[in-house]
């Protein structure tokens, strides 16, 4: 399957371009726009050239399904959320706190204007659960921010805490990712791709850990016959 992307140049900030399927619609505002790159994205290249490469994890999966062996972890584990700002993700963290005991690591992009638990602190807010002073409480208790980018190496986390909690962390729930699909590949590709790779590798790496993948639409594309799927 083959997506086309366009890529539009304009003289002026008011042209809209919305491109859908291997349409481009065009609105303008008394200005100039020229067509200068047209690309095919191979997909069954990408899959090939961001492919996780496969490691020998035997004593690893042992070790992880003996721990899954010795009581319920979910409840009371420690759990890596991405896209924790999102609609989502906020919701995800909500339910986390409030129908689970786990501690849950926040992977947070830093902003100029506001640390990562300050944005964690703005997004609870924004959905109205600090509404409920117990909630608050709890989130301060059980919620801890980490600066990083799913997108990044090591999910540009410092070494140290990334060491660390490929070690320290029992679950990992995915779902940061840029949903605007009407995107180009390339806008898209460094948290979808990039970032899925990035949670796969940290998953792998210390202690197996049971990732949990929040799909941005899909898995598997549409029309491929020949895609596989593989059982772990």
């Amino acid at each position: 399957m083959n997506l086309k992307i366009l890529e539009v140049r304009t003289q002026n900030a008011d042209v809209q371009c919305f491109v859908v399927s291997h349409d481009l619609v065009l609105r303008t505002s008394k200005c100039r726009v020229s067509l200068v790159v047209e690309r095919a994205v191979d997909l069954k290249k990408e899959v090939s050239l961001n492919a996780v490469p496969e490691v020998n994890l035997d004593i690893q999966l042992r070790a992880f399904w003996q721990s899954v062996n010795y009581g319920h972890r979910w409840r009371r584990g420690r759990v890596l959320l991405t896209g924790a700002t999102g609609f989502i993700g906020a919701y995800i963290l909500r339910d986390l706190l409030t129908l689970t005991k786990t501690n849950i690591y926040c992977l947070v992009k830093k902003s100029k204007d506001h640390q990562g638990i300050e944005r964690l602190r703005k997004t609870m807010e924004f959905y109205e659960f600090f509404n409920d002073d117990n909630f608050r409480e709890i989130f301060e208790d059980r919620v801890h921010a980490i600066h990083g980018d799913v997108a990044l190496f090591e999910l540009g986390m410092e070494e140290e805490d990334y060491m660390h909690l490929t070690h320290e962390i029992d679950f990992v729930i995915h779902c940061a990712a840029y949903v605007n699909l009407i995107y180009p590949y390339d806008a898209l590709k460094g948290a979808n791709v990039y970032g899925t790779k990035n949670v796969l590798l940290f998953c792998s790496v210390g202690k197996v850990k049971a990732l949990h993948y929040i799909s941005t639409n899909a898995v598997f594309p549409i029309d491929e016959s020949d895609c596989k799927r593989k059982h772990l």
